[in-house]
């Protein structure tokens, strides 16, 4: 099969995240003689639509073959037919770093993990509210900044992005904090923001202003 045959296409859309998000670029090779697996992440022409649409494979019958986006929880409506299957994604390409494509049955184990991982995230969400709450609650609390040896030291650095100055905050060679160019609140990294006092940090707009 000849790399020439291959077809480049801009992803779109959230139903494949976190395996592509929008603007990847995606590599699609025509299957020719070869067989279509239960795994395999395709791209297609939906029977009435005017874009393709790029799935995995979950199912091949008689009737067709039936797909389902990776962050999708309904399965893809009626069955694809081979004839409108464009091809199968074999490379792709997010800022110019190259991502794994799982197919075949290695793709299903994949498919199978992100989607237990979703199902996970969506049963604790009523948790997360209170324990966030609480969480916040122990930050500005301060008791955890008195276990903290006297010795300790925190660094900052700046650093010159297109958009502006971005500042670091380190504890010893980790990065636990940083200040985004025009933002005014520091994202600290959980669970070092109980030993952080954030207003004591500096802003992003006092260190313009100098």
């Amino acid at each position: 099969m000849s790399d020439m045959l291959s077809k480049i296409i801009i992803y779109k859309g959230p139903s494949m995240n976190p395996t592509f998000k929008d603007a990847d670029i995606l590599e699609i090779m025509p299957y020719d003689e070869r067989k279509i697996r239960c795994g395999d992440v395709i791209t297609f022409m939906p029977l009435n639509g005017e874009f393709s649409i790029t799935h995995r494979v979950i199912s091949i019958s008689e009737k067709g073959i039936r797909t389902l986006g990776d962050n999708n929880s309904n399965i893809d409506e009626g069955y694809i037919q081979p004839k409108n299957i464009l091809g199968r994604v074999v490379k792709a390409r997010r800022n110019y770093k190259k991502l794994y494509v799982y197919n075949g049955t290695t793709g299903r184990i994949y498919a199978i993990i992100i989607r237990s991982i979703r199902r996970i995230k969506i049963r604790l969400r009523p948790v997360r509210m209170p324990v966030r709450f609480i969480y916040l609650l122990l930050c500005r609390s301060g008791l955890f900044r008195k276990c903290i040896p006297s010795e300790t030291e925190f660094k900052i650095f700046s650093f010159s992005r297109p958009k502006g100055i971005e500042l670091q905050l380190y504890w010893g060679r980790r990065i636990i904090g940083r200040l985004a160019p025009g933002s005014s609140h520091w994202h600290i990294k959980v669970p070092f923001r109980l030993f952080i006092d954030v207003a004591s940090l500096p802003k992003y707009e006092k260190e313009q202003s100098k």
